[in-house]
């Protein structure tokens, strides 16, 4: 059995062959100049970071110098306290004379150093 078509009264339009190159070229500038903008905004941020942790470490070191500082002044003042605690060394007095057993007058028995042991 064979099919026929009557095309007779069928309406196809035509289709309108479109250059889209100029489109498409203008789509992919806009989306590499997104894409550099991106970047440039990414390194902004990475460049505002190291600059605001290189001022927090400066305001560190400004304060760690500063209670150096501080340390320091009060050392000195405690220096100068001692120094008017100071005490003068004195002069010892003269030393009283050491007593040396004779045969006049022999050590005592009850002397803690003598040398003579019962007898």
């Amino acid at each position: 059995m064979g099919f026929s078509f009557n095309w007779a009264g069928v309406n196809i339009p035509q289709i309108q062959v479109k250059d889209t190159t100029e489109n498409a070229m203008r789509d992919a500038k806009n989306l590499g100049a997104a894409l550099r903008g991106y970047e440039v905004k990414q390194a902004n941020k990475e460049y505002a970071n190291l600059i605001s942790s290189r001022n927090e470490a400066l305001t560190k070191m400004d304060e760690i110098s500063n209670r150096i500082a501080q340390l320091q002044r009060r050392n000195e003042e405690i220096k100068a306290e001692l120094a008017g605690m100071q005490q003068q060394a004195v002069q010892p007095n003269e030393t009283a004379p050491t007593f040396v057993s004779t045969p006049e007058q022999p050590t005592p028995m009850a002397y803690p150093y003598s040398n003579n042991l019962g007898g």
